[in-house]
């Protein structure tokens, strides 16, 4: 038996209807669809009146803003507001850069919330910032060796979603009898999405005893390397005129990129006045955002006088003579 809850959800001019799916028992999983959800990857959806976009970092490089949260704890007259009907706390809505961006979290790693980053600590590390050696640790066993791995950082082309990553898996020795692997969230050669994946492996003795976790992060960047694509490039014109001067027009090309368009930008643009015999090549200089520039669209336009054609006197060819004279 099929059952449907409809939530809308309205922010200024956005409007969401977020659609619930619960199916019978026996299926296989929920299917949750909405349209509120962000496209950034984050664990939290923050409706926008405006889509964030990317902007010039101090390190020289375009880098993505994400919708965050600036809180307001008090409403008017100093009484706490409620929240929104989604949950959200009310407060000012900005695009700005990841928090995680500056690698807060000294030993552990880094989670994007809603209103900052929330930091997940490895087993002997605690505080915001996992920069204090936690004094009561959670218990071990005794003569179980963990070789674990450092972060590993990969590279894909902007637009791939994940990249598949090899490594070395973690193992594990114990003094006193074997060692099982218990759990393991990711192998070697999985696909890893873009941005921060938490690898967990959890080892034990034969007496079912845990070892500390081993944890890394599989950090997948992307890198953007591709010039903008041109489409609909003109090409050379030729046009027969009566005036010696005369405006030309023609339908510029457009472009694309997986980082967007920043600027398209011509030496010529269409109604320009061109003269006769005084051709001219017009150059398209497309860059995208990450400041990959294309200007392989270029083309000329050509001006002939009708007149001129017109005024052209004919060939004769006489008999006396045997030859063609022109002007006659």
């Amino acid at each position: 038996m099929e059952q449907k809850y409809v939530l809308e959800c309205t922010y200024g001019i956005v409007i969401c209807l977020s659609i619930a799916l619960l199916v019978s028992s026996d299926a296989s999983m929920n299917e949750t669809k909405t349209c509120c959800t962000d496209r950034f990857g984050l664990n939290y959806t923050l409706p926008m009146f405006f889509e964030c976009q990317k902007k010039g970092h101090l390190n020289g490089s375009m880098v993505q803003t994400i919708p965050k949260l600036i809180p307001n704890s008090l409403g008017g007259g100093g009484c706490p507001r409620r929240e929104s009907k989604l949950g959200v706390p009310p407060g000012r809505r900005v695009c700005r850069f990841p928090d995680c961006d500056i690698n807060p979290c000294e030993n552990g790693w880094c989670e994007e919330t809603m209103t900052g980053y929330r930091c997940h600590c490895p087993i002997g590390f605690q505080g915001k910032q996992c920069h204090e050696l936690d004094t009561n640790p959670p218990a071990t066993t005794q003569g179980i060796f963990v070789t674990c791995l450092k972060d590993i950082t990969v590279t894909v082309e902007l637009g791939t979603p994940n990249k598949s990553v090899e490594f070395t898996p973690p193992s594990a020795v114990n003094r006193e009898g074997t060692v099982v692997l218990v759990s393991q969230n990711y192998i070697s050669g999985d696909d890893f999405p873009v941005g921060s994946t938490l690898v967990e492996y959890i080892f034990a003795d034969e007496s079912g005893n845990q070892a500390s976790l081993c944890t890394f992060n599989v950090n997948v960047n992307t890198v953007d390397t591709t010039p903008p694509v041109v489409q609909s490039c003109p090409s050379n014109q030729t046009f027969s005129v009566l005036k010696t001067t005369t405006p030309i027009t023609w339908t510029p090309p457009t472009a694309s990129d997986a980082s967007g368009i920043a600027f398209i930008v011509a030496n010529y643009e269409p109604g320009v006045n061109v003269s006769v015999n005084s051709p001219i090549s017009v150059i398209y200089t497309v860059t995208d955002n990450s400041g990959l520039v294309n200007t392989n669209c270029s083309f000329n336009i050509t001006l002939v006088s009708i007149i001129n054609v017109a005024q052209r006197a004919p060939t004769v060819y006489t008999r006396e003579t045997g030859r063609c004279l022109d002007g006659v």
